[in-house]
């Protein structure tokens, strides 16, 4: 049982890093660019069926 633990828990900081990792290249886009509308992916670029969060002019699907 703990082993299931500590795979969830790796797992988990390591999706939470990546989102960091990415949304920082998406702010590093939008301020460096007056115009520019950032949008990340996660799975496949497909926008349909979708969850969509908009933060200003971030996008994540």
């Amino acid at each position: 049982m703990w082993m299931l633990f500590e795979i969830f828990t790796v797992i988990t900081i390591l999706t939470f890093s990546i989102f960091i990792h990415e949304m920082g290249h998406a702010v590093a886009v939008v301020l460096q660019h007056k115009k520019a509308i950032a949008e990340l992916y996660f799975g496949s670029s497909n926008k349909a069926n979708k969850v969509k969060l908009r933060l200003g002019k971030i996008t994540c699907y």
